[in-house]
């Protein structure tokens, strides 16, 4: 898989996660996001597409996260909290 095999409001998050470690998965992008954190080796943002997946309602809650509704959240650091 390549970027250019990606729609551009597929390669939006992954650059947002790049940058920023927010990942906005949603229910219309949840299959080809997860494909290609997993393709590009994104574990991190492959690991919350798949809380997302377990969770359908749009919220993913895992301990020691921050998330909003229809978005995903890495883990908080001691340094900085990352908000989504």
């Amino acid at each position: 898989m390549r970027f250019s095999d990606l729609d551009a409001g597929d390669i939006d998050p992954l650059i947002d996660f790049i940058y920023t470690g927010s990942l906005a998965v949603t229910a219309e992008n949840i299959n080809q996001l997860h494909t290609a954190t997993v393709n590009f080796g994104m574990d991190a943002a492959s690991r919350l597409c798949e809380e997302f997946l377990k969770d359908q309602s749009g919220t993913t809650a895992v301990p020691g996260t921050t998330a909003v509704p229809g978005t995903a959240a890495v883990p908080e650091t001691e340094e900085e909290s990352t908000e989504v």
